[in-house]
């Protein structure tokens, strides 16, 4: 498809609109800001309690299954945020609770060289959805309940307490599971950042005029293919396959 616009001299792009999606921009904001310092792993769900609608989506021809719906876009926000560059390996599974021809939900992993980790999940029988997004970091931890809500922030301002009080479960008590409070701690949120997404409309518009360069590249989305086939191919083995 590449070779074939460049050969009639057209623009082509891949709709990759999601990357305007306010939650996975504060995440976004957060790892280049550098405010919680250097990015551990970063997950990022969605979750619903329909399955698969009735149409194409289930339908396997039709590039069907949500690793295809929704991961296509997960997977981007999760390499803008840690890089298309330095993956080591990618593991995935599937489930299949309401459509036996396509995946109705996966879990993947992708795990870079540098040690960094992406867990990306999508799930169409979910009553009780998990956090759209969590990051931690080495200096703090980042939350995000759903997408209309705020991105939370926990940063740490001192790693070591003087006294930190036990707290009581079930066992007996614990430091080492003990709470931390504002001494040590800096609770706060973000700001929704500002988006539009016509601004990927607008960047297609001037890369046809060519007043600028497309803002969504053919390597980073060959990278992103390159994950769900290697998804696609961990799950028939049952193992995490190496970049």
């Amino acid at each position: 498809m590449i070779e074939a616009s460049k050969k009639a001299g057209r623009v082509f792009s891949v709709h990759q609109n999601r990357r305007w999606d306010v939650d996975y921009l504060a995440m976004q904001q957060l790892h280049d800001s550098g405010e919680i310092g250097e990015v551990i792993n970063i997950e990022s769900r969605i979750h619903g309690s329909r399955g698969i609608p009735s149409d194409w989506r289930g339908i396997k021809q039709y590039g069907g299954g949500m690793l295809y719906d929704w991961g296509v876009h997960l997977i981007d926000q999760a390499l803008m945020v840690l890089g298309f560059d330095g993956i080591a390996g990618v593991r995935c599974t599937f489930e299949h609770i309401t459509n036996d021809e396509v995946d109705d939900g996966f879990k993947l992993w992708i795990d870079y060289e540098s040690g960094q980790e992406a867990f990306i999940e999508v799930g169409t029988y979910n009553f009780i959805p998990m956090p759209r997004f969590y990051m931690r970091a080495k200096s703090g931890s980042a939350f995000i309940s759903d997408w209309r809500e705020k991105c939370r922030v926990a940063k740490c301002k001192a790693w070591h307490e003087s006294d930190v009080i036990p707290v009581q479960t079930a066992a007996g008590l614990t430091k080492t599971m003990a709470p931390r409070d504002s001494i040590t701690l800096d609770e706060y949120e973000l700001e929704r950042p500002h988006s539009d997404v016509h601004d990927y409309y607008r960047n297609f518009v001037r890369a046809v005029d060519g007043i600028e360069p497309q803002f969504v590249t053919h390597d980073q989305m060959r990278t992103v293919l390159k994950v769900i086939m290697k998804a696609f191919e961990s799950v028939e083995c049952g193992e995490r396959i190496a970049w």
